[in-house]
């Protein structure tokens, strides 16, 4: 069998729809021929979901493609294909379809290996999927426009960046661009750069400064006893002046020190830690994170 990547291949999608909505998944069915001959044999297809039909994804070509060489991507292996017609479950429980995909309409493509064949072949051509997948977008439990969660884009693998057509933004505090968001023109609130914490309330959007709660310490009572300064024996008068008390030899005379303990309330315990963590704020022990809004 020759080469599959020196021939002219031909994919077409016939019924690209969608089944209930608890799998979750996409019957797709296609047909494949070489060279206007219908293909026989067990093929390998690597089936991309893909938001532009103009999106570079020659990734797929690769014998291990990157986590976000598309949107959405998986691997079928060793599909049988009869007569150029071919048929696969796009999605499921192991390999799920980001529901966002379908907010607008997508497009699939498609890479090939032959059983000869030492690599995949990106086929050419992509094909629009219809209206009936629309249907994997569940409008009960999707977070509503307005809803605000927690990101890691700095995890491992995770992309960086927003897809436009996924409905989310960053909470940066910049004036929304998008006609088809009913919050164009708004401004998003600035929780990432501000360093808010974000808490449960009546009403949403209200902004609380710094505050700390009243307290006081609890002083048990304590009694202090300091030393008498030296002293001499001598008298006041009446009219103010001194007169030495009979026996007088001149002696100064001192009165023993004794200095009591103060108690002043409970101990602080540190934990064995002896440094005080102090800052410039209040905070509790955290972990960064970037909030993002749903705008459409």
């Amino acid at each position: 069998m020759k080469s599959f990547a020196r021939l002219t291949l031909c994919l077409a999608a016939l019924a690209p729809s969608l089944a209930l909505a608890t799998d979750q998944v996409i019957p797709y069915q296609g047909y494949l021929d070489q060279g206007g001959t219908p293909a026989n044999g067990a093929f390998t297809f690597r089936v991309a979901l893909i938001t532009s039909e103009a999106q570079d994804v020659s990734c797929l070509s690769a014998e291990t493609p990157a986590l976000n060489c598309a949107p959405w991507f998986d691997t079928y292996a060793a599909v049988e294909v009869r007569n150029g017609r071919f048929a696969l479950q796009l999605g499921g429980p192991a390999r799920p379809i980001n529901a966002d995909l379908f907010r607008t309409t997508p497009f699939v493509a498609v890479a090939v290996r032959g059983p000869q064949d030492p690599g995949f072949f990106l086929l050419a051509g992509r094909q629009r999927v219809g209206a009936v997948p629309y249907a994997i977008v569940p409008e009960v439990g999707a977070p509503p426009i307005g809803a605000i969660i927690a990101w890691h884009p700095q995890h491992t693998n995770v992309p960086q960046t927003l897809s436009p057509e996924s409905g989310w933004v960053r909470c940066d505090g910049q004036q929304l661009n998008d006609p088809a968001s009913p919050l164009n023109g708004t401004f998003l609130p600035n929780l990432n750069a501000s360093g808010l914490f974000l808490r449960g309330g009546l009403l949403s959007g209200t902004v609380q400064g710094d505050q700390m709660r009243a307290h006081r310490h609890n002083d048990s009572g304590h009694q202090h006893t300091v030393p008498r300064p030296p002293y001499f024996d001598v008298e006041m008068t009446g009219g103010g002046a001194i007169r030495r008390p009979e026996g007088y030899d001149g002696t100064i005379r001192t009165q023993a020190t004794n200095v009591a303990s103060a108690s002043l309330g409970d101990a602080v315990d540190l934990a064995g830690n002896a440094t005080i963590p102090t800052g410039d704020e209040n905070r509790p022990r955290n972990m960064a994170v970037v909030w993002i809004m749903r705008v459409k």
